[in-house]
């Protein structure tokens, strides 16, 4: 690694100005952006720690520094955000990928436009603490929505809204409200999730004072990154938190994926044909998830590895 801070220095002129417009599609600007995005790792790395109990599981990521397909070839800011375990993340990506247009997955390559996002960015004008969802979050945005449509759910988006400071502003199709004023507007929100077009955004910019001392902008980001976090797990699409019904037909999909790899399903009769059971046969009970076969042996059920068994 080319640049490393084993303690997080804060971020500076240098790191605003990596981002200046005229930068933006040169890779003659990427080792500025590196030092940015070393300085983003760091922060990572020290509020590890602190945020121990909100995290839960999620991962920290950086955005890319160099001009890629995955940021339109143009590096505008970087994000330190957190992210769900790669597992869960590969189940949503399928949902998105297969709602989205194959015009939309084209126009539109960049990974963090299709979750929503919690984190750090640093552009030309600064730094900013926020949650983030594109357009094209399809399923986190609709898990949300689904969430804000149930009266039963006004409590728990009051609380999930409540902790973030006034400072901060929520954003989308044009409109800003206030925390307090958010907390209490849901049909508004619901509405903005409906028809959004671009962002729907939860953020405050940090000013230059705040951020350019590194305990500072660490003790404010500890203090602060765990109501968004919150705020995240209550919108985000997990398998405990499927408002859309989704996590009955991923399971499905992979049960089904996984009999065809066994080549076996449910009713066949099989023949074992190697080890103690061999000359054996029985009846499949059902197929697991990593492809083992269950099978009905007189009256032994047993689980086993689908090359001891040929159809009868």
């Amino acid at each position: 690694m080319l640049y490393r801070f084993d303690n997080f220095p804060g971020f500076g002129a240098e790191d605003f100005d990596a981002f200046a417009e005229r930068k933006w599609g040169s890779n003659m600007f990427n080792l500025e952006r590196m030092k940015t995005r070393a300085r983003l790792e760091a922060l990572g790395r020290e509020l590890a720690g602190p945020l121990e109990a909100e995290l839960g599981g999620l991962v920290y990521c950086t955005t890319v520094d160099h001009p890629h397909i995955f940021n339109l070839r143009q590096v505008r800011e970087m994000w330190g955000f957190y992210d769900r375990p790669a597992e869960e993340r590969s189940e949503l990506m399928r949902v998105v990928d297969r709602d989205l247009s194959l015009k939309e997955r084209v126009e539109d390559p960049v990974p963090e436009h299709h979750t929503a996002v919690t984190g750090v960015g640093v552009d030309a004008a600064g730094v900013t603490l926020f949650l983030r969802f594109h357009a094209n979050a399809l399923l986190d945005r609709r898990n949300l929505a689904a969430r804000l449509a149930d009266p039963m759910e006004e409590a728990q988006w009051a609380a999930a809204v409540s902790p973030l400071s006034p400072a901060y502003g929520f954003e989308f199709n044009g409109n800003r409200m206030k925390p307090a004023e958010a907390a209490k507007g849901i049909a508004a929100v619901r509405a903005g999730l409906d028809g959004l077009s671009g962002w729907f955004r939860v953020e405050r910019r940090l000013s230059h004072d705040e951020v350019c001392d590194g305990p500072r902008m660490l003790s404010i980001a500890a203090a602060e990154l765990p109501s968004l976090i919150g705020l995240w797990r209550f919108a985000a699409w997990s398998r405990s938190n499927d408002r859309l019904k989704i996590a009955r037909g991923l399971k499905e999909e992979r049960k089904q994926k996984a009999r065809k790899l066994s080549g076996f399903e449910a009713g066949d009769t099989v023949v074992v044909t190697a080890g103690l059971l061999s000359g054996k046969s029985g009846t499949v009970v059902d197929v697991d998830l990593k492809g083992r076969v269950r099978v009905q042996l007189g009256r032994v059920n047993i689980e086993m590895d689908p090359k001891l068994l040929r159809k009868g």
